[in-house]
């Protein structure tokens, strides 16, 4: 029993190293024209059990055992900090963190920006990033606790962060530091909303902030200033 045990855990510890983002071959493209391509693991299942390729490659998904590793991954923030060395960027840089999404809208009955706050994430992961535990230059949940909106919140009554994200919907113009909202217009009736988050704060912070606050980040971008101008970096 205990050698089943071990060889599971090595199996496990083998698999540990492709995960989303790292580099690899696959043998079966060995003797083939397509050898020596290069893959990127999009999607991991199970520890290395169900692996998916980016550029796809027919008979995934695969297991790891089928795959030769070229590199590691490397996560959103070790980039986004290679970004800032490489640049040599200063700790007290401001950066701007922006999440951007938006959707079709009626806009003749001025409901466009309900609807953006109701058809896209924006909001959820604003509150999210808000809430990650990296300090930012305006205090979301500050802003929220000011304007007497969390005064009918009761402590571990029901999820905190859903009551953030309704207070904001119900009362967004309060909030324009945060969001912001753009609509195009098709023609008089129809068109087309952007809802944007911003939360500021430094390279510093983001130097020091921990993997699991990070992780609050994906999807979003990372706006700095640089000696060569501004540079976006997405997260």
């Amino acid at each position: 029993m205990s050698t089943d045990w071990e060889t599971r855990m090595a199996k496990i510890r083998a698999a540990e190293p492709f995960k989303v983002g790292a580099k690899v071959t696959h043998n079966g493209d060995t003797g083939t024209d397509a050898e020596g391509t290069v893959y990127e693991i999009s999607v991991e299942q199970g520890v290395g059990a169900r692996i998916w390729l980016d550029p796809y490659r027919s008979g995934t998904p695969c297991s790891f055992e089928e795959l030769t590793l070229v590199s590691l991954a490397v996560s959103p923030q070790e980039k986004l900090i290679n970004s800032f060395n490489k640049l040599e960027v200063s700790n007290d840089t401001e950066v701007e963190l922006i999440y951007e999404d938006g959707t079709d809208v009626v806009h003749y009955n001025d409901s466009q920006d309900e609807t953006a706050m109701e058809d896209t994430s924006v909001i959820d992961s604003l509150v999210e990033a808000a809430r990650s535990g990296i300090k930012f230059e305006e205090d979301l949940i500050q802003s929220l606790r000011d304007a007497d909106m969390l005064e009918d919140y009761e402590r571990d009554s029901y999820d905190f962060e859903n009551h953030c994200i309704e207070k904001i919907k119900e009362n967004p113009y309060d909030f324009c530091e945060f969001i912001d909202f753009s609509t195009e217009q098709y023609d008089h009736k129809r068109g087309f909303t952007t809802l944007t988050a911003t939360l500021s704060t430094t390279v510093e912070e983001l130097r020091n902030a921990g993997e699991g606050q990070f992780s609050s980040f994906t999807g979003w971008s990372a706006k700095f200033q640089t000696d060569s101008g501004v540079v976006t970096f997405e997260i």
